[in-house]
């Protein structure tokens, strides 16, 4: 069983990946009126992203996490050297899509 502090760090990271999976097709583009926001998972936008998948931005706060997590503090030449790696052998960005399931009552 986790601990529920690691429970909680594991659900920040899973948050941040469903909100910017949804979010994805939306980047860059004026906001929305309420009645146009958006309530499930869509292709296309600026990075072309499938259906529930993340950007960047989860796989560098990935990269950040990592380097946080391997030298218990903060390391500047660490995180840099991560995003470095992210880019150039996409390891914090794995071909992952995030999903809901529908839940039938």
């Amino acid at each position: 069983m986790l601990s529920d502090k690691l429970d909680s760090d594991i659900g920040v990271f899973i948050g941040l990946a469903i909100g910017d999976a949804l979010g994805a097709p939306l980047e860059f583009q004026p906001a929305r009126a309420p009645d146009n926001y958006i309530t499930k998972y869509m292709s296309g936008g600026a990075h072309n992203v499938t259906k529930g998948e993340f950007t960047d931005d989860t796989s560098m706060a990935l990269a950040m996490a990592d380097a946080f997590i391997s030298s218990k503090s903060f390391n500047a030449k660490l995180i840099m050297q991560n995003f470095l790696n992210g880019k150039m052998r996409e390891i914090f960005h794995l071909v992952v899509k995030c999903s809901i399931v529908e839940i039938q009552s």
